[in-house]
């Protein structure tokens, strides 16, 4: 879409606004709106959150995992309101391999959503609900928490190895979920145009995917070593440390930003690669650490995801 720039006056240069964004966002004559400079772009807004956005969705003979998805993502796009249907009153568990109430699984899910609550149950109708404001403070203090949160969890981790703490690997489930409810109300601010001074939302937004499949990792490598209750080799151990000390890393370069942080982290991550592919051990243990692999390579996204956000963050 391409409009005109018009003279007005001895200084001033004006253009139209497109009549279908005017009348979506209901723009009046004397309206104020937000232009924000970014670069050769200039991006204008209305200043706040359009209301009303509702969606209904069915996740009639969904799995569990896909009905968390589905719900995930609707709730990350930033819809106010969320009605799911459904005609089974149970869904597949395929890891417990067992069936369990959808409404049990909606809880769950719903639980990792913050400022949303179920308004309305009926035997075939959930109906979600935005109830608080949303707010770009918490989009600063949540971004930083869960960086800081992804060190912690990953040094809770290692603690836990080095002891063979099984029952102190719980921790890492509600670390997770903590770190994935803030990342998820991360996402819905950036999708419902709440955060409006980040330079690249989008980078943002798949930075903080990025750190979700991490922490999912670190989820599942605690699941793997409890349920076969693997005792780690000296060896394991050190590459796990290794990559608790990546993670510390990053943590620091995400603050401070400092590109010499960048080639050591590419070291270790090729010194990584080469010590866990030439790991030798056990079946369960090695299942283990190849999902430390798949954090290694995520922490790669992750670093580039930083390189493109210019500034502090």
């Amino acid at each position: 879409m391409k409009r005109k720039v018009v003279q007005h006056g001895p200084s001033s240069l004006i253009m139209s606004l497109p009549s279908k964004w005017v009348k979506s966002y209901n723009v009046q004559k004397g309206d104020e709106l937000e232009v924000i400079e970014k670069g050769n772009v200039l991006e204008i807004s209305t200043g706040s959150v359009v209301k009303g956005k509702s969606v209904t969705i069915d996740i009639s003979n969904l799995n569990k995992t896909s009905i968390e998805r589905y719900l995930q993502s609707m709730y990350r796009y930033g819809y106010d309101e969320i009605n799911v249907k459904f005609t089974n009153m149970v869904a597949h568990h395929y890891r417990k391999e067992k069936e369990i109430p959808v409404i049990d699984v909606l809880q769950e899910v719903i639980a990792l959503f913050i400022g949303v609550e179920i308004v309305k149950q009926t035997k075939d109708l959930v109906q979600i609900k935005q109830l608080s404001e949303d707010s770009e403070k918490d989009f600063e203090m949540l971004k930083r928490r869960v960086i800081f949160l992804t060190t912690e969890v990953f040094q809770e981790f290692d603690r836990n190895i080095k002891d063979n703490n099984n029952q102190g690997m719980m921790a890492i489930a509600n670390y997770h979920r903590t770190i994935v409810k803030f990342i998820n109300y991360c996402m819905r601010l950036l999708n419902r145009g709440t955060v409006r001074d980040l330079s690249d939302s989008l980078t943002m937004y798949h930075l903080l995917a990025v750190i979700d499949r991490i922490v999912d990792c670190l989820r599942e490598a605690a699941r793997v070593k409890v349920q076969r209750n693997i005792l780690f080799s000296k060896g394991a151990q050190s590459i796990i440390s290794q990559v608790v000390g990546c993670m510390y890393q990053y943590q620091n370069f995400f603050f401070k930003n400092d590109i010499a942080t960048v080639e050591d982290l590419e070291k270790k991550r090729h010194n990584l690669k080469k010590a866990i592919l030439n790991h030798s051990a056990k079946h369960e243990e090695i299942i283990a650490i190849s999902l430390f692999k798949e954090v290694v390579e995520l922490l790669q996204d992750a670093v580039e995801c930083r390189l493109r956000l210019k500034g502090s963050v």
